[in-house]
Parts: structure tokens; sequence; C-alpha cells
């Protein structure tokens, strides 16, 4: 099970692609949607704040 939430997470950090949304302030927005098998939001989410820090 270790290894299948492993792959979720490579598989998120891999695959998720943002689009940017409309906005009045000065940071950009953007979304994504992905749908992973395990509960992994928590240990995969540091990831994204480090690289999109500019970014909401």
């Amino acid at each position: 099970m270790a290894k299948a939430v492993e792959r979720d997470i490579h598989k998120m950090h891999a695959f998720a692609r943002f689009r940017e949304l409309p906005t009045s302030g000065a940071r950009r927005r953007f979304a994504a949607w992905f749908e992973p098998d395990h509960r992994i939001l928590e240990a995969a989410s540091p990831f994204f704040a480090r690289r999109f820090a500019d970014m909401d």
C-alpha cells in the first residue's frame, strides 16, 4: 500500500496541470484537478507550495 501511495504522490506531482484563473489582484491564481486513489493531499502539497510560491 505504501508503494501505491508514493506512486499517487508522484503522479500528482508529474501530471497535475494548472490553468490560470481570472483575477483582479496582483497575484496570479491557478487551479488544477487531480483525483488520486489515496488520501495524499497533505503529503503532496508541500511540493506545490515550494514550486509555485508566487501563485495562489
